[in-house]
C-alpha cells in the first residue's frame, strides 16, 4: 500500500515540476525579473529526472504484472536493474531541487520569501501562483518525501523481485 501512495505523490511532484519548468520564463517576464539562463535548465532537468523515475517504476509494475513464468530469470534481472536505476534517479530528484533553490531561488528559503516573484509584484499573475516565491518550502517537502521514499521503498523493491520471480532451485530470503 505504501508504494502506490509514493508513486502518486511522485506523479504530483512531476506535474508541479513540469508546470514550474513551463511557466518560469513567463513568470519572470511578467514580474520584470531577469531570467537566469541556468534556472530554466535546472527546472527542466528536475522534471526530466522525476519523469524517468516515475517511468522506471511504471515499467517495474508492468513487468511484474505481465511476466510469464518461463521468463522469470530475465524479469528478475530487468526489474533489479530498473530498481537500481530508479534509486539513482530518485537521489538526483532529491538533490537537484536543492541545488536549484540555492542557485535560483535563495530568497524563497526565508520570510518574506522571494518577493520579486510573488504575484503581488507582477504585472499579471503567474499561472503557477507564488510557487517560485516559496520554492524552498516545496523543495523541503519534496526532498523529505523523496528521502523517506528511498529509505522505505527502494530496499523493499530490491528484495521483493526474488520473491516475485522465484526460480527453480532458489529460495527467497
Amino acid at each position: 500500500m505504501v508504494i502506490p501512495v509514493f508513486a502518486l505523490v511522485r506523479i504530483i511532484f512531476l506535474i508541479v515540476d513540469m508546470l514550474a519548468t513551463g511557466f518560469y520564463g513567463t513568470c519572470t517576464r511578467n514580474c520584470g525579473v531577469p531570467t537566469l539562463s541556468g534556472c530554466e535548465g535546472l527546472l527542466g532537468f528536475t522534471a526530466v529526472l522525476n519523469f524517468f523515475s516515475v517511468s522506471a517504476f511504471i515499467i517495474v509494475v508492468l513487468i511484474r504484472v505481465n511476466t510469464e513464468e518461463r521468463a522469470y530469470s530475465e524479469a528478475l534481472v530487468v526489474t533489479t536493474a530498473l530498481v537500481v536505476l530508479d534509486a539513482c534517479l530518485k537521489v538526483g530528484d532529491v538533490c537537484t531541487p536543492v541545488l536549484l533553490t540555492i542557485v535560483c531561488f535563495p530568497e524563497s528559503a526565508i520570510p518574506p520569501f522571494n518577493t520579486t516573484l510573488a504575484s503581488t509584484n507582477c504585472r499579471s499573475p503567474c499561472p503557477v501562483g507564488d510557487l517560485y516565491a516559496v520554492y524552498a518550502i516545496y523543495v523541503l517537502l519534496k526532498a523529505s518525501i523523496g528521502l523517506v521514499d528511498l529509505a522505505i521503498n527502494t530496499g523493499m523493491l530490491l528484495r521483493k523481485p526474488r520473491d516475485w520471480y522465484r526460480l527453480r532451485g532458489t529460495h527467497a530470503r
